[in-house]
């Protein structure tokens, strides 16, 4: 249990930090200058939170696979603690979670990128590095 809390509380530690040298925005987006599968995921639970599906839809449609996702990790991880990550349930659902990530990564890429909400950041350090070398 004490392992637990020093986990817990180690990891709201880096979250905090990278908040604070990032701010609300994604570290690969401020860094790259593209945005990475997750980005848009907190406003997308913002607005399915406020009940307008669509406006979460828009933000990241993967939103709708992420809460049965968390509600069956949640149910798993009261059930079997311990052996959470070691079983097929853990590994087939996280497995449909990241694919269907990366597919709608690709997709919002080649279809919607650098328009809103996937844009480019042409302040990141990489892309300015880009820019002035090309």
């Amino acid at each position: 249990m004490k392992r637990d809390v020093k986990n817990v509380l180690g990891t709201g530690v880096i979250l905090f930090l990278v908040l604070f040298i990032f701010g609300n925005h994604c570290p690969i987006e401020n860094i790259v200058g593209i945005p990475c599968p997750g980005c848009n995921m907190f406003s997308a639970i913002y607005w399915l939170l406020q009940k307008d599906f669509i406006a979460a839809w828009f933000f990241h449609p993967v939103v709708f696979l992420l809460v049965p996702y968390l509600a069956a990790i949640g149910l798993l991880f009261v059930r079997k603690r311990e052996q959470l990550t070691k079983g097929i349930a853990f590994r087939v659902l996280t497995g449909i979670l990241l694919c269907a990530l990366i597919g709608v990564y690709v997709w919002r890429m080649l279809y919607i990128f650098p328009q809103y909400p996937m844009q480019l950041n042409e302040h990141a350090p990489v892309i300015r590095l880009l820019n002035a070398i090309f």
